[in-house]
């Protein structure tokens, strides 16, 4: 028994040892190129990530004016995601600036955030879905009302 072993070992230990030794495959080269681990977006089709088309790391950024010099911008769509709600004003009049949402229907405003005080410690945080229509509504008589929503990424 213990010469078989001793045979079998023998007849395979020269195949070990030249799977070890030698790469199974074919030589890298730029005729035969190694895949790249990682595809980045070039603006048109994906490619191996390099300097020109490097592997983005960081979140979508974006922020939206709602409304400046006490003038409500159009309905923006927003990517959705985690936002910061800010705003201030230097009257309210004794009314709301209101952040609101574009309904499921597609024609009903639905009220998100309501303000009668200016944000003193950085916004409100809120939630949004995928491409999500918001606007704000300004106070009657209101004076110098500014609002941003910045995405969190």
């Amino acid at each position: 028994m213990k010469k078989i072993a001793a045979l079998v070992a023998l007849f395979f230990w020269p195949a070990l040892a030249l799977a070890q030794t030698y790469s199974m495959g074919a030589p890298v080269s730029e005729q035969n190129p190694q895949p790249s681990k990682s595809m980045c977006w070039n603006g048109s089709a994906y490619a191996p990530c390099g300097s020109s088309t490097p592997l983005v790391t960081a979140g979508k950024q974006e922020s939206v004016s709602l409304a400046a010099a006490n003038t409500a911008a159009s309905p923006a769509t927003v990517y959705g995601g985690s936002y910061v709600f800010s705003q201030a004003c230097t009257g309210y009049n004794s009314g709301s600036l209101v952040l609101q949402y574009l309904g499921p229907d597609g024609a009903s405003w639905i009220t998100m955030s309501s303000k009668t005080a200016s944000d003193s410690s950085g916004g409100t945080l809120i939630s949004l879905g995928s491409s999500a229509v918001v606007r704000v509504t300004l106070p009657s008589g209101s004076t110098a009302c500014n609002a941003t929503l910045a995405r969190v990424p």
